[in-house]
């Protein structure tokens, strides 16, 4: 049991510290003053098309409140058939206009004209990098007989880098959009 919630743990962190790249991304597309929706979200995915990122394996993070204000608009098995059926049903989605969906709670805030924002992505898996060394966790005890205890401390080592194309002649930016929303409620 203590294994698993370290790893679980270092797991928060890390995604956390990849997460907090997303904001200094050189595309960006959002709205400070209000949720998500699904122009800005075929916003962000034809900026990665304008930056000749491929299309394969692209994926969306975002926070639940983003996902939420997106929600409905995806939700409508009329409109959107079997996969408007399966959110419906299951409240996940696999993938929306070859983008494939991430929710998680470690997408951190940002500002964005004086304005507090959750800090979304849509990106390639290029856009970041992301190196370990060791296996994580690695566990150790310590003890203190005076105190009688034995603490356990997990710790891991990684590190994480952006990949920040400019503009060319080519058109190939970087390989992420920041996508923002000021959906605080």
């Amino acid at each position: 049991i203590a294994g698993r919630a370290a790893a679980e743990a270092l797991q928060r962190l890390q995604d956390q510290d990849v997460c907090a790249l997303f904001s200094a991304f050189n595309s960006s597309t959002g709205s400070n003053s209000g949720p998500l929706t699904q122009t800005l979200f075929i916003n962000g995915v034809t900026q990665l098309n304008i930056d000749n990122i491929p299309t394969d394996r692209r994926v969306a993070v975002l926070h639940a409140k983003q996902w939420q204000a997106l929600l409905p608009v995806f939700d409508d098995a009329n409109t959107f058939g079997a996969q408007g059926a399966e959110i419906i049903a299951s409240g996940a989605v696999g993938t929306l206009y070859g983008v494939l969906i991430f929710e998680t709670n470690n997408v951190q805030t940002a500002t964005v004209s004086t304005s507090t924002v959750y800090a979304g992505a849509i990106m390639h898996p290029t856009a970041i990098g992301l190196g370990k060394k060791g296996s994580m966790p690695m566990m150790e005890a310590e003890r203190f007989a005076s105190k009688r205890l034995t603490q356990l401390v997990a710790t891991g080592v990684w590190g994480e880098v952006e990949y920040r194309g400019q503009a060319t002649t080519n058109g190939r930016g970087g390989a992420g959009v920041f996508f923002y929303s000021n959906t605080t409620n």
